[in-house]
Order: C-alpha cells, then structure tokens, then sequence
C-alpha cells in the first residue's frame, strides 16, 4: 500500500527510525507544510530534546568548542571570540586611548585632535593638581565668564615664563582682588603689544608715552576736563597740563590745587589758578642765591642781574662813637634802629639820646648798621644820610649843609663848612639826640 495512506495515528512510536530511511528520503519541504502549519508533518513539539545531534547534521568544516554554524551550512570559527580585551600600560587611574592599532593606558592624558568638548555645565575634576601641556590654552565662551578659579579661601591664577621663572597672579584673598608677580619681577601693562605703563620691583610707578617711548600720564574725567604729564623727548620739556575747557572754565574753576595734611581735614597749601596767578598759604622761601627772575622784562644797558635774590627785615642797635680815640664813659637812654633789605638796597631808621659821654678824640659817629655799605670806585658814591633831629651835634653841623656819609657799617657824621669844604663833626653836645635814615647799597 501507498505511503501517502499511513498517517501518523497509524504508526507506532519509534517504527520509523534514521536507520530505516535512505539519506534525503525525505526532504525539508516533505516535513514542513507552508501551507498549513498547524499540520506540519514535523514540528518542534514531535521532535524529542536531543533527537538530532551534531553529528547528524551534515555541513562543511569541523564541528567543535571554538566553531559555529553559520548561515552557508558550514562550520567556521569567529575573528571575535568575544572575551575581555587587554590594552598596553595598563594600571589604575589611567585613560584609555587609541593609536589605530591598539588600546593603550595614559598616565597622562595627551589630545592631538581638533578640539575637545565638554557638555554644558560640566567639568574636569582632579584630586590633586591639574596641568596642560601644549602651546596655547583656547577658551571659547560666548556670554559671562570664560574661565573662572574658585576655591574655599585665597584662590590664585598663575601664569609662569619657565625658562627665567617671570609670572603673573590673578589672586583673591581677603584683602581684595590682586594683580602681582611672585617673584622680584616688574609688573607690566601694555596695549597692542607694547608697554605703557609698568610697577618695578621697588614699588616705583613708570608710564610711557602712547607713541614713543617717553614717559607719560594722564587722567581725564572727559573730553573738557583733564590732567596730563608728559616727561619729555629729545629736547622737549616735561609738561604738566591742567585744562577744564566746559562752560565753566576760567577762575575760580579748573584751578591746581595742593593740599597738605590728613585726607580727612585737607589744608590748602598752594593753588594755580587758570588765571596764571599764585596763591600761597605759606612763604616761599629760595635757596642761597637763588630769588626772583624778572629776566623776561625789558633792562638796562649796565645791569649785572635781574634775580631778586634777598628780602629782610629786622632791627639792630645803634651807637654813637669817636673815631679816632674811644670814648671812656657813654651813656644812652635810647638805641632803636629797623631796617630793611630788599636785594642789595637797604633802608635803615635810627633813634639815639645820649645822656652823656667823656674822652674820646676824633670825628663822631654811628655804628651798629645791620650791613656794611658797598664803596669804592665802582659802588657809585656813598650811602646818604639824612636827619631829623641832630641836637647831639655842634651848632656848625646844625646849620651847614649836611654830608654825613656810609662806610663799612658805620656813618660818618660831617658837613660843609662856610668854605664848602666837607669837615668830619669833631664835636658835640654833652647830651641830646639824633634820629634819621639812611639808604645805601651792599
């Protein structure tokens, strides 16, 4: 009979074994029916666990631990065999990288690509100290901060010239925000890459010029008010420029003004005023020698100097004495003299009482001028004097003209005789007064 008629139900378990069957006696699309799958000849519910073993498969290659089947009926073994890779240096706390032919675990990490990116908000944290190698540090930021150092106290951002230890800090410490070497040396500010203003190792503050290399400086609240200096190149003159050039220029505003003591209760000391004038709360006092210039103004064919170098005022005491014999007995109820000097003219008073004198011989006269007269044959004369009282002296002296004369620092009492020959006073009143002036150059 037919096999088509035996149907399963009319088979005994086991009946039909591989041994019975010839080799692809039944194929692939007897067992299986495309058409109706719940009718499968041969499915996975009437094939026992284990019923087909490797061995019953027919395929190319060799069956084994390290092979698989694949898809083309043959046994082949995997390029990848799946296990844990090992990578070159490997040890703790290293970053993996690749070279192309390997893994390899950096001590320290080395990027030679492109750029590196790091995701919004995040960071680099490090447990001890952090450092990039490379020729230039980039950052990129497009609003806010760009790169920001912060820690729990003094926080510092150092910048360091290996080759000769030149740096620079960007500090913050309880004292405030600081700008500063570490080293002994100077400080430098610049623009366009070139300095304009450096502190050096001693504190001192230099400023330069912002086109050559003079030195300069200059604060200005605006265009109309300002101070500058300028120190000068080649033959130039240092300058010092104070301007106020708004509506409310001209005095009292746009003025120099020097203060002295505490910040608190300031002093005016000296003020220049836009008006070219000079107010002084003090004196002005000149070195030996040196005074007033009036060079500028018009002079002379003959002076020998247009420095007003000296000014004085004071007092000295006046006396009367004889020549050639002094007097062995003087006495005086007064002795008042003042003077004052300006340049190399003197102007000096004198009051004398006498109350009596004896002995002596000679020409009188007075001593105790404050300055020795100029004389000789280039001082252009003598020093005059003048009376207005001089009952002390002889009737003669009284009446004749008077030619009382300065010599060192004494004058000399004379006058006309009714000859007009100049005589010296020889004699005198036994009490009595005299006062006058006389004016001479030193």
């Amino acid at each position: 009979m037919a096999l088509t008629q035996v149907k399963a139900e009319g088979i005994a378990t086991g009946a039909v074994t591989t041994t019975k069957l010839e080799d692809d006696a039944v194929s692939n699309a007897k067992l299986t029916s495309s058409t109706n799958q719940a009718n499968r000849a041969v499915g996975a519910d009437t094939v026992q666990d284990d019923a087909i073993g490797i061995a019953a498969l027919s395929a190319t290659g060799t069956a084994s631990s390290s092979t698989f089947l694949r898809g083309d009926n043959s046994w082949v073994t995997p390029t990848d065999t799946n296990t844990q890779l090992a990578f070159a240096n490997d040890a703790n706390n290293r970053v993996v990288t690749g070279t192309g032919s390997g893994l390899n675990g950096e001590a320290n990490l080395t990027f030679d690509g492109s750029s590196l990116g790091i995701g919004a908000n995040g960071a680099i944290t490090t447990g001890s100290n952090f450092s990039l190698n490379g020729n230039a540090l980039t950052v990129t930021g497009s609003a806010g901060t760009v790169i920001e150092g912060k820690r729990a106290g003094s926080s510092t951002i150092q910048v360091t010239n290996t080759s000769d230890s030149t740096d620079l800090q960007l500090r913050a410490d309880a004292t405030g925000g600081l700008v500063r070497t570490a080293t002994n040396k100077p400080l430098l500010f610049g623009t366009n890459q070139t300095e304009r203003m450096r502190i050096d190792s001693s504190g001192d503050l230099h400023f330069r010029n912002a086109t050559t290399s003079a030195q300069g400086l200059k604060w200005y609240k605006d265009s109309n008010l300002g101070v500058s200096f300028t120190y000068g190149e080649g033959t130039a003159n240092p300058t010092l420029n104070i301007y106020r050039q708004d509506s409310q220029s001209g005095f009292p505003y746009g003025n120099l003004i020097i203060n002295t003591g505490d910040a608190t209760t300031p002093t005016q000391a000296l003020k220049l005023r836009t008006d070219k004038h000079i107010e002084l709360a003090g004196s002005l006092i000149m070195a030996n020698g040196q005074g007033i210039d009036f060079s500028a103004t018009s002079h002379a064919t003959g002076k020998t100097s247009e420095v007003l170098d000296n000014y004085e005022e004071g007092t000295f005491t006046p006396y009367v004495q004889r020549y050639q014999n002094a007097l062995s007995a003087l006495s005086m109820s007064r002795q008042y003299g003042s003077y004052t000097r300006i340049g190399n003219f003197v102007y000096a008073q004198f009051d004398i009482i006498v109350s009596s004198w004896s002995g002596g011989s000679g020409a009188w006269r007075i001593n105790g001028f404050p300055f020795p007269a100029l004389t000789g044959s280039n001082a252009g004369g003598y020093g005059a004097v003048q009376f207005r009282s001089h009952d002390f002296c002889s009737s003669a002296f009284r009446e004749r003209a008077n030619s009382s004369y300065m010599d060192g620092s004494a004058c000399y009492l004379s006058y006309f005789n009714s000859s007009y020959n100049e005589v010296p006073e020889t004699s005198a009143n036994g009490s009595g007064r005299l006062t006058g002036f006389a004016t001479y150059f030193v």
